[in-house]
């Protein structure tokens, strides 16, 4: 049996002394890069930035507003509506400082409200409170601030689009655990002027209240484009017919007046690439605009997909309905999306 000694004792104290602070260096070299942990219901709405600080955005709801008799008349009062969008941010847990930037905006999808006095007083007017409840009375996208009935916020009636309203806007904390964050109120009213503003009656609006760190960026549909910059409103000019049941229609065997934006002629330029971003698109990707029918826009591959037979006379459990709603949506990805499902043309 070995002996015990008290210098083997030391050694062996030693020994474990030495294991204990490694263990502590790696520990603490390996927790020093770790990002803070996020609670599991803001996990998918943080993003970790490269010096391992957290910043989560919450956009809040879509504001939207819709006039009517019963909701709107001379004795009722203002129509209204609120969100809260948030940014927190939260120090990595390596310097327990951070600081960045973030944008705040908006993203007016669709605005039906129009001016329905001569000399176009403010109807639609959106208030943004900043994180110390100061109201926000500048627009970097030159929106104008006004007060009307006493409201006062940047007058969007008729707007769409993106627009920046305060940008490079600065947060910071010295947390680790529950960060800072910044807490928005927009509102958007509909001001009752006490005059007639059968106008605006059946009137919507649908907009996306933004938080973000990079500039809010204005995204056109392609059916608007197509119904407001390529049609100029003169039919057969760009190769695009607006079939509203009046007027000559080239290749057409009747005038739809189904109000829908139409190309027709010998070759139009109607070409679109779709499922690439590819500066130069594939040829397997080339596709050909037939039309604009409401808000969707219907096309056609420009080359052929390759030769199939139906397989059946019954659609439900033909060949071709799994070649082209399986395979084909498939070999798409995630741009299958923008596909509509369930469509009646």
């Amino acid at each position: 049996m070995q002996r015990v000694t008290k210098r083997n004792i030391i050694l062996a104290i030693l020994l474990v002394l030495i294991l204990i602070v490694i263990a502590l260096l790696i520990g603490n070299f390996t927790y020093s890069f770790i990002a803070p942990d996020i609670d599991d219901d803001i996990t998918n709405q943080g993003e970790v930035t490269a010096s391992g600080d957290t910043i989560i955005f919450s956009s809040g709801n879509a504001l939207s507003l819709h006039a009517t008799t019963d909701n709107f008349n001379a004795t009722s009062s203002n129509l209204t509506d609120t969100t809260n969008p948030s940014v927190r941010l939260i120090a990595s847990n390596k310097t327990n400082n951070a600081s960045t930037t973030y944008y705040a905006g908006v993203i007016i999808n669709e605005n039906t409200f129009t001016y329905s006095t001569d000399n176009n007083t403010a109807e639609l007017i959106l208030t943004i409170l900043d994180e110390n409840g100061n109201p926000v009375q500048t627009s970097s996208d030159t929106l104008s601030y006004v007060t009307v009935n006493g409201v006062s916020g940047f007058d969007i009636t008729g707007k769409t689009g993106a627009f920046n309203i305060v940008t490079e806007h600065p947060i910071s904390t010295t947390s680790s655990t529950t960060g800072t964050t910044h807490t928005w109120t927009f509102t958007l009213t509909f001001v009752n002027l006490d005059t007639d503003q059968s106008v605006n009656e059946n009137a919507t609006l649908d907009m996306e209240v933004v938080l973000q760190r990079d500039l809010i960026e204005d995204i056109t549909l392609l059916s608007d484009y197509i119904k407001n910059e390529v049609y100029t409103g003169v039919d057969g000019e760009n190769g695009i017919y607006y079939h509203d049941g009046v007027g000559d229609y080239e290749n057409a065997s009747e005038e739809a007046g189904d109000n829908s934006y139409r190309y027709a002629g010998a070759n139009p330029n109607n070409y679109v690439c779709f499922a690439s971003d590819e500066a130069t698109c594939p040829v397997d990707n080339l596709y050909r605009i037939i039309g604009v029918f409401d808000d969707q826009v219907k096309l056609i591959k420009s080359t052929s997909y390759g030769s199939y037979y139906w397989g059946s006379n019954n659609w439900q459990t033909s060949t071709l309905k799994n070649t082209l709603n399986s395979t084909y949506l498939n070999s798409l990805g995630e741009w299958s999306n923008l596909i509509e499902a369930n469509t009646t043309w």
